[in-house]
């Protein structure tokens, strides 16, 4: 069957879903965040891979732009997908959409509904995330699963090795329900156990302040889950603001906790007795 898709999404991951989009001949039309600084810096950007290389309408637009709709109802699609789209669809996005909407969520839900699942989890120090494909509703990623592929967290694992392991699950999950749909497949899901749901809030660069006062373990989990492509965990010297990518622990011992510099290199002392020692950094 011909299927008529319309993509609503960012940064890498979304381009990544867009070619598989594009691959299954679907893709009628891209809806991307309005203007934002980070595409084509710290991801790709899916505004642009679009207009250059898909040559498909394109619109950079939130749901409370009186161009959203219009845009959605001039296409006819058969189906919206949304991968990393950071804001919630009205009802009237997909209530007369014949196989609705479907999103891409970076957790298993019900846990870690909301904002950067992967960062809180990390930070929460998990060790497995995953994926999870599910419809959209009224509520904030509540809908039902269609699918969810699990993936395990190494300790070695920082934010962005979890990121590119996760990124061909993206496209497999992809690839799998557009295929059963354009073969004549359904699909169906299942109701998620609200009793065991979290949610999180999102995160912003001032949030990455590194707390001296916790445990060793959970300090290297805050840096791992905040290190590049994201803004990083940090901690301030002498009017410095030190960003600190990666760090392993240290047999160094400091009166005082906090960062302290010695013989070029930096250290963290922690009020648990451990010291970190930075490895990888950036000055502003």
């Amino acid at each position: 069957m011909q299927l008529r898709v319309l993509f609503l999404g960012n940064h890498t991951v979304g381009v990544q879903v867009l070619n598989v989009l594009f691959h299954y001949n679907c893709l009628v039309g891209v809806v991307s965040h309005p203007f934002d600084p980070e595409d084509g810096v710290n991801y790709l950007s899916v505004y642009n891979h679009a207009q250059e290389n898909l040559k498909v309408p394109v619109l950079r637009s939130t749901p409370k732009s009186s161009d959203f709709l219009n845009f959605i109802n001039a296409l006819k699609p058969d189906l919206l997908w949304v991968t990393d789209y950071k804001y919630l669809l009205p009802e009237a996005a997909y209530c007369k959409v014949k196989y609705g909407a479907i999103n891409l969520h970076p957790s298993l839900l019900p846990k870690y509904r909301g904002r950067a699942p992967l960062n809180w989890a990390i930070i929460n120090g998990e060790n497995v995330v995953g994926l999870t494909a599910h419809f959209i509703d009224k509520g904030m990623d509540t809908g039902d699963v269609i699918k969810q592929i699990l993936l395990p967290i190494e300790d070695s694992d920082y934010i962005g090795d979890v990121l590119n392991k996760l990124y061909p699950i993206y496209t497999r999950i992809t690839s799998e329900i557009i295929g059963s749909l354009i073969s004549g497949g359904k699909i169906s899901g299942y109701k998620q156990d609200d009793t065991l749901q979290s949610t999180y809030g999102a995160r912003k660069p001032e949030d990455g302040l590194i707390d001296c006062k916790k445990e060793i373990k959970k300090i290297i989990n805050f840096i791992k889950a905040l290190s590049k492509p994201y803004p990083g965990a940090y901690l301030c010297l002498e009017e410095q603001k030190i960003i600190i990518w990666s760090a392993k622990e240290s047999l160094r011992h400091y009166p005082e906790i906090g960062l302290h510099k010695e013989n070029g290199k930096f250290y963290v002392q922690c009020a648990s007795g451990g010291a970190l020692e930075v490895t990888s950094y950036e000055i502003q």
